[in-house]
């Protein structure tokens, strides 16, 4: 099963990036599949090494996903690496391989320690209706256009009112300019 999580790599300059990707835990191992043209992807070729944050909330795999991180963080102990202050868990991993599939990379890695830092909230009707918007922003240009992006967030738009709360709501009208400025992304 993939998880989606927030995964945070860093240059070598130690300047941190948070991005949503989806990872399949496989007892002490992890894989995920980068695009080949995120900084992600470039940083973990560079460092051989990251975090993987589990989170609750769905404004960290909305604003990671579509570049909006401006997100408090600590150091992890074993990597000298970061995770999210805010997550429920962390996983600190070293890169095993790195796997050449065209237009992503298949990486592989090992967990070189994790933290619990408190118990997960969940998610309501709300968040996971936002996360799925999230998954049609991140690829517009690829897969949808902006009016698709812009028809799921009026069709959700009651009940994410209804059972989100003030964040819920801030990350809709974020996702409603996102789409607005998508100009000539429309198929």
């Amino acid at each position: 099963m993939i998880i989606e999580t927030v995964i945070t790599t860093q240059t070598s300059a130690d300047n941190i990036n948070f991005a949503a990707l989806g990872v399949e835990f496989l007892g002490e191992k992890l894989v995920f599949f980068p695009y080949k043209d995120t900084v992600t992807a470039k940083n973990i070729q560079d460092s051989k090494k990251g975090v993987v944050n589990i989170v609750d909330r769905a404004k960290f795999i909305v604003f990671s996903a579509l570049g909006d991180q401006k997100f408090n963080y600590k150091k992890t102990v074993e990597l000298n690496s970061y995770f999210l202050e805010e997550c429920c868990h962390y996983y600190e991993f070293k890169v095993l391989s790195v796997e050449d599939l065209g237009e992503k990379y298949k990486v592989s890695a090992k967990i070189i320690a994790d933290e619990f830092i408190r118990e997960a909230c969940s998610f309501n009707r709300a968040n996971n209706l936002l996360l799925e918007a999230a998954v049609i922003a991140s690829r517009i240009g690829i897969s949808f256009d902006k009016n698709d992006l812009l028809a799921y967030l009026q069709k959700n738009k009651r009940i994410i009112f209804k059972t989100g709360d003030e964040e819920s709501k801030e990350v809709f009208r974020f996702l409603l300019q996102y789409a607005n400025k998508q100009e000539g992304k429309n198929d």
